[in-house]
């Protein structure tokens, strides 16, 4: 190779890294990917949890970053999650998050063509494993 050619390919990396970070960080992302994303980590954190304590500590770090994510669609984006139980007395190994509930601000959905509110629930995963 000559001079020209390796600055030619030292310039088309450049290139590609710089694509990289503008797709990863761009606002187009799909919010139900980063939401699946979501459930896919906490089936993880279900069986390497210790215990309860250990569990909410990993479902607050994982919730936290899929807001964050979130916001990388719109910044007034609002979520909620949903456990599939309520009471007091279940025990924690039973417990599951089955749906986060995404909403945006009237205004910013119909800008960007997005639903005001959309729930999302454990079947979605399915859904996309099987690319529906």
């Amino acid at each position: 190779m000559n001079a020209k050619d390796d600055m030619w390919d030292l310039i088309n990396k450049k290139a590609s890294k710089i694509k990289e970070i503008r797709d990863r960080t761009s606002r187009d992302h799909n919010y139900k990917k980063i939401v699946i994303e979501f459930f896919k980590a906490m089936d993880e954190h279900y069986v390497s949890a210790e215990d309860a304590s250990d569990l909410k500590y990993k479902y607050k770090k994982e919730r936290k970053l899929m807001y964050s994510r979130l916001r990388s669609v719109h910044a007034s984006v609002g979520i909620n999650t949903i456990w599939n139980s309520q009471d007091e007395d279940v025990d924690w190994e039973e417990l599951r998050v089955q749906s986060v509930i995404v909403t945006f601000p009237p205004d910013v959905a119909e800008n960007l063509s997005l639903p005001e509110q959309e729930i999302i629930d454990v079947g979605d995963i399915l859904l996309e494993l099987l690319d529906l």
